[in-house]
């Protein structure tokens, strides 16, 4: 049974594809990420994994008080709670 979704930023490492940070998006900050990430119109609840822009990927990580690194490939992507 889910319990839930959570949103996450996550970092991958470009030479070896794994998964080098994550960020957990608050709920309170939800609206703020989805006037810089617009949706696919047929996932309204951003399921899908969304690539991030450098520039879009900064300001959402500073949103969460965070520091990102510029040489990584950032997503908005969503996982299941269990």
């Amino acid at each position: 049974m889910m319990r839930g979704i959570t949103r996450q930023i996550v970092g991958y490492d470009p030479k070896t594809e794994s998964v080098a940070v994550e960020y957990t998006i608050p709920s309170d900050k939800w609206r703020e990420v989805t006037d810089l990430v617009k949706h696919d119109e047929e996932d309204p609840e951003y399921i899908y994994a969304y690539p991030l822009g450098l520039d879009v990927a900064d300001n959402l990580i500073r949103m969460l008080g965070k520091c990102g690194d510029q040489n990584l490939n950032y997503f908005l992507e969503c996982h299941s709670l269990s």
